[in-house]
């Protein structure tokens, strides 16, 4: 081969290094383009990730008293969860369970109010104040709104001419503790009627932790505790009842025909106006 032949198969080998070394650099750039969607789409789905935990899910994980979540409208609010704050289309809640007798938050009018709550102020129409009613001890009061609920074994001592009520705890009374409650105050389990002050007010005694055989004179309009009778009854005016609980087998005690007769009780006689009753066991 000459010179000059060598020269022109030179110049095609330099010719075609140069053509391929662009297409091998796209193909780099293309490979390294690829990559970094996929790793932008990971990025992504980790910021999807981190902002759904801003949502309320209901985990296993019991949170603390005082937990604060932020939720987007429409939101979901999980039970025992108060509105506390909203803003440009998201609610701010907080947790309630935990909580001590006495602890207060303040929450949106138009917030949920859990169970053993009550509302003790109001932001005219901006806000309401709730206090926890959990844990209290006996003869325990507090001042709540007249719109307020009123948890169980609580009952209303007071009103203040419609702008609230006075409600005492009736939990861990002993046999025979006495309040003086509104004529309006629901009564709780286990006490009875035992006076009345002309439609203003009833006076309600504990009846739990009795002994067999105790006696109590009510009202004829009074509840009447499971495992009580009616012994007597005295012309419209009132009734004696009697507390059959801790009877031995054999015991016997005379009842009006209007009493119920508790379990283990059996009627083994009659008389004018009544039964004569026996514990069976």
């Amino acid at each position: 081969m000459n010179k000059k032949g060598m020269v022109s198969i030179l110049s095609l080998l330099v010719i075609s290094t140069s053509l391929a070394a662009p297409i091998q650099a796209a193909e780099i750039q293309t490979e390294t383009t690829s990559q970094e969607a996929s790793n932008l789409q990971e990025d992504v789905s980790k910021q999807e990730s981190v902002s759904s935990d801003s949502v309320v899910t209901t985990d296993e994980t019991t949170p603390a008293y005082g937990t604060r979540k932020t939720i987007t409208l429409p939101g979901y609010i999980p039970e025992g969860w108060v509105v506390v704050s909203s803003f440009n289309g998201t609610l701010t809640i907080v947790y309630t369970g935990g909580a001590s007798y006495g602890a207060s938050l303040t929450i949106l009018n138009t917030s949920p109010i859990p169970e053993g709550w009550v509302i003790t102020d109001g932001y005219y129409g901006n806000g309401l104040r709730i206090t926890y009613t959990g844990g209290a001890s006996y003869g325990a009061s507090l001042t709540i709104l007249n719109t307020s609920p009123i948890p169980t074994s609580w009952v209303v001592t007071d009103g203040y001419y419609g702008d609230g009520l006075r409600i005492t705890y009736t939990g861990g009374a002993s046999y025979g503790a006495s309040l003086t409650i509104l004529n309006t105050s629901p009564i709780p389990t286990g006490w009875v009627v035992t006076d009345g002050y002309y439609g203003n007010g009833l006076r309600i005694t504990y009846t739990g932790g009795a002994s067999y055989g105790a006696s109590l004179t009510i009202l004829n309009t009074s509840p009447i505790p499971t495992g009580w009778v009616i012994t007597d009854g005295y012309y419209g005016n009132g009734l004696r009842i009697t507390c059959t609980l801790g009877a031995t087998v054999g015991s016997t005690l005379n009842i009006l025909t209007a009493s119920p007769i508790p379990a283990g009780w059996v009627v083994t006689s009659s008389h004018y106006g009544g039964y004569t009753i026996t514990y069976k066991g």
